[in-house]
């Protein structure tokens, strides 16, 4: 009850709704701030508990100063009273419409990895030829699968890009359910001293006269520290075989961390560190097991009641253990495997042969 609470809550104070609507009514310096407060202490609403994942995924974490997505909507606050302009963003942030949560959309995602490559579709398209442009790309992106990847077969970069990110191969479109999909990216977990998802950051203007003041401009931000799922539907490469979906996971997280993501990259904003472990998400003590695969096996402790202890990465679970004839004795630890459905737990089994480990 008290997560549904929670979640409600968290519902209630969309970010989006406070960014965008509530920021413009009638507010005084004391309400700005406040508004500004809640921004900053959101809690990250459990979007992986709600959607079933695919396991093509990798986590990454925001790099100091953070990442910045959205910069181009509008939000040009101003008011009679300098102290509320001055307290005010006054660029724009990308919120996801429902939960109010900063993800990153598939679509950024898809062009970011799409700009390595050398684009002549699209260079055609818009009627501009620009040579050296599509040399460095192509030549960028087959010194990686070279040297990285090892593959080395010929690669028609062209013809890659096209299966990757246009639907087409040999010309023709491919089947709507056998082309890779680019998930949006969403906060899971805050690993920053403050515990913020949010916080803010200037931009200082200057002017052609040196001689005149530079006015700050404050904007919002997504905090350091704050790890992303980054999700895919991805199939082997027919274009190039040799690049299995599992290589094009790992492709993408180099690219991703050569590249960064979003505004102001130049200078360091949106920026990750690819995650080499596995985070647990976790609301409060309990882990939601949404990390946990279909067939992993864990240890657990049998409790009265026919239920099963399983403590994974120091958070205890307490589910119901699958019938197996009668039930070994309470308080012995033994293995047990993992059967999901989706994102839910389906059920439990003990490993056969049901040998004790304590």
């Amino acid at each position: 009850m008290n997560k549904l609470i929670t979640l409600i809550h968290n519902l209630m104070t969309n970010n989006s709704y406070l960014f965008y609507r509530k920021y413009f009514d009638n507010n005084s310096v004391d309400d700005l701030k406040d508004i500004n407060t809640d921004l900053y202490i959101s809690k990250i609403i459990p979007i992986n508990q709600i959607i079933n994942y695919n396991e093509d995924h990798f986590y990454a974490t925001t790099q100091y100063p953070g990442l910045l997505i959205g910069s181009g909507y509008g939000h040009d606050y101003k008011n009679s009273d300098p102290n509320l302009t001055n307290e005010g963003f006054k660029i724009g942030f990308f919120f996801d419409y429902t939960t109010g949560m900063p993800i990153i959309p598939g679509s950024s995602i898809k062009g970011v990895l799409r700009s390595c490559f050398p684009q002549r579709s699209v260079i055609k398209s818009s009627k501009r030829i620009d040579e050296q442009f599509e040399l460095t790309r192509r030549s960028f992106v087959s010194e990686i699968l070279k040297e990285k990847f090892k593959i080395s077969a010929p690669i028609d970069i062209d013809a890659l890009e096209d299966e990757l990110f246009h639907g087409k191969r040999d010309g023709k479109n491919i089947p709507l359910y056998k082309r890779d999909i680019f998930f949006d990216a969403v906060p899971i977990e805050i690993k920053n001293k403050n515990n913020h998802l949010f916080d803010s950051d200037y931009i200082t203007a200057h002017y052609e006269n040196p001689l005149k003041n530079p006015e700050p401009i404050k904007f919002l931000k997504v905090s350091s520290n704050v790890i992303y799922r980054f999700e895919f539907k991805l199939f082997d490469s027919e274009v190039c075989p040799q690049l299995t979906k599992d290589k094009k996971l790992d492709l993408f997280k180099l690219i991703i961390e050569l590249l960064g993501i979003g505004a102001k990259t130049n200078v360091g904003y949106g920026q990750f560190q690819i995650n080499k472990n596995t985070p647990r998400r976790t609301i409060g003590n309990e882990i939601t097991l949404g990390a946990l695969r279909s067939g992993e096996t864990v240890t657990g402790e049998i409790l009265v009641g026919k239920k099963v202890k399983l403590n994974i990465s120091g958070y205890t679970i307490t589910h119901d253990v699958a019938k197996y004839g009668e039930h070994p004795k309470v308080g012995h630890k033994y293995l047990f495997k993992i059967v999901k459905k989706g994102t839910r737990i389906e059920k439990i089994e003990f490993v056969i042969p049901v040998n004790p480990l304590t």
